[in-house]
């Protein structure tokens, strides 16, 4: 029903994103709208997460991300932090994740990066998959504030989408079964339920980010 025996699109590799433009003012394109970003939000911790936004390894097949904990080595008052990325998620200007590491660790993604990632998914993908990823990014991710949604409002949601385009409710949860194996939601394991915010190709990353723990552990070791 939506192109499904098409091969799916390659994966975009973190360089293909670009690299964030410098603080110099252009007249239009991505240039000024992230100056503009700036210049609405002028905090450290936003100007840390573009810097190390940039140093993310391009050839990684996933969208560009920033370790939480990693922001607070460069800025040290983390109870400043910790509000600012609030307020940033709130404001989407950001999108944070879960990353599924041995520690409990968050990404953050620019809000810019997670919606040309999302709509990279449409790729050679059909009208039903094409408008539920546009209900999935312009609505239920604006309008959840946290990093996870819980089984309820994802049904109720879900379900308000598919009437209002006289689709069948009763296949709500294949649509999430979609969204699962795409990567742009993980099961919580947790007793509460519910979904994680993710990003496709995350598993490479934080398998990449365990190594390096492993191997900085071994050094401080001898």
């Amino acid at each position: 029903k939506d192109g499904g025996g098409a091969l799916p699109p390659r994966p975009r590799t973190a360089g293909e994103y670009g690299p964030l433009p410098s603080t110099s003012r252009g007249e239009g394109g991505a240039g000024s709208d992230l100056d503009l970003l700036a210049s609405e939000v002028p905090s450290d911790t936003l100007a840390t997460v573009m810097l190390l936004r940039n140093r993310f390894p391009a050839s990684l097949p996933m969208c560009p991300l920033v370790v939480a904990s990693h922001i607070y080595s460069i800025v040290s008052d983390r109870t400043s932090v910790d509000r600012q990325l609030e307020e940033l998620n709130r404001n989407k200007k950001i999108q944070i994740i879960r990353l599924a590491s041995d520690r409990v660790d968050y990404g953050i993604v620019l809000w810019a990066d997670y919606t040309s990632l999302v709509n990279s998914c449409k790729e050679g993908k059909g009208k039903e998959w094409q408008d539920l990823l546009d209900w999935f990014v312009n609505r239920l991710v604006q309008r959840v504030t946290h990093c996870y949604v819980d089984d309820c409002e994802l049904e109720k949601e879900l379900r308000s989408f598919l009437r209002a385009r006289g689709g069948d409710v009763g296949l709500h949860g294949d649509w999430v079964k979609r969204l699962v194996q795409s990567g742009l939601i993980t099961r919580r394991m947790s007793v509460h339920g519910g979904y994680w915010f993710s990003v496709p190709n995350l598993g490479i990353f934080v398998k990449s980010l365990r190594a390096g723990r492993k191997r900085l552990a071994g050094v401080l070791k001898r």
